[in-house]
């Protein structure tokens, strides 16, 4: 999987993904016993591009390992990788934001702020995922194999400035309202 990313083409990567799905499903059938760290080189991969759909890419990938945790434990998602996700999507509005060049925020068009909004949200509904976590297991007093770093938080709140700036841009209220009751949920 490593050798396929390193690489450093799109072809690469998805070799790669395939491999690594590979393993995922024939895990049981196989003396293959995957960890985290196999899955290390796709994320971060995704993490690092400047595809626009990094962030999309990385929750798919995050959402199977989960999946796959029930019957592999070894290949549950950490709070790394769960603040990872939050990062993936504030690449991803920097993303849209870089490919606006030298157009005003003023004038960007309303699928850009749709788009920002949806990965704000999506960073917010990772950080409440994660305390809530945490908070069943101080609840029920479960071993933590998990941790929050507070660069989780400020990531979250750096997303949803991303979309403010651009709302204050428009100058229309309405999208910054909406966006505040979104993150107040």
């Amino acid at each position: 999987i490593q050798a396929w990313v390193r690489v450093g083409s799109r072809a690469g990567l998805e070799r790669a993904e395939k491999l690594a799905e590979t393993l995922l499903s024939d895990s049981a059938n196989s003396s293959a016993r995957p960890r985290l760290q196999t899955f290390h080189p796709i994320l971060f991969a995704w993490l690092n591009s400047k595809d626009p759909e990094c962030a999309v890419k990385f929750k798919q990938w995050v959402d199977r390992l989960e999946a796959a945790s029930d019957s592999i434990p070894a290949v549950r998602p950490d709070g790394r990788i769960l603040g990872a996700q939050i990062t993936a999507h504030v690449s991803s509005q920097f993303l849209l934001l870089d490919g606006l060049g030298d157009t005003p925020l003023s004038e960007c068009d309303d699928a850009i702020r749709v788009k920002l909004v949806a990965a704000a949200n999506a960073c917010s509904e990772s950080l409440e995922k994660q305390c809530a976590f945490l908070e069943q297991a101080a609840r029920t007093g479960a071993e933590v194999d998990r941790i929050l770093e507070v660069t989780t938080f400020a990531r979250t709140v750096l997303a949803w400035s991303n979309v403010a700036f651009v709302c204050q841009a428009k100058e229309n209220i309405e999208l910054v309202e909406d966006a505040v009751r979104q993150m107040k949920g």
